[in-house]
């Protein structure tokens, strides 16, 4: 794993007619990569794909720099009230079902502090 990467993973399925059988033994198979409704066996292969995550690096001039935290703390995939309420019970030491610390280092300190809620709030709010 390296910092601004992801992998996906996908699925190559391909479908085998026999064409031609000899007793118990095919001699000659038909392929297909589009799904048929009758067929003598499947090959599912899985292609992994590595790709930049642009969620957290950007690219500039040949480099690259890591986007500061979202503090997205629950995973849902957005910032809102209950990511803010994740942050307050995590810096008050009071651990919450479902909230991990994740990227919430909002003022890039190399910790999780105040000024990291003072920040999320200004972002949640505008203030």
């Amino acid at each position: 794993y390296s910092i601004g990467t992801a992998i996906d993973t996908s699925y190559d399925t391909t479908w085998y007619v026999c064409q031609q059988y000899q007793g118990d033994s095919c001699l000659a198979w038909l392929s297909y990569t589009d799904s048929i409704s009758s067929f003598d066996s499947v090959a599912v292969d899985t292609v992994t794909t590595g790709y930049l995550d642009t969620t957290r690096v950007v690219t500039e001039e040949g480099s690259i720099f890591v986007k500061p935290g979202q503090c997205d703390m629950n995973g849902d995939g957005s910032i809102n009230v209950i990511d803010l309420t994740c942050l307050v019970s995590y810096l008050f030491g009071v651990p919450s079902d479902g909230c991990t610390l994740g990227t919430c280092d909002l003022n890039e300190s190399g910790t999780v502090e105040i000024t990291d809620l003072t920040k999320l709030v200004a972002q949640l709010f505008g203030t």
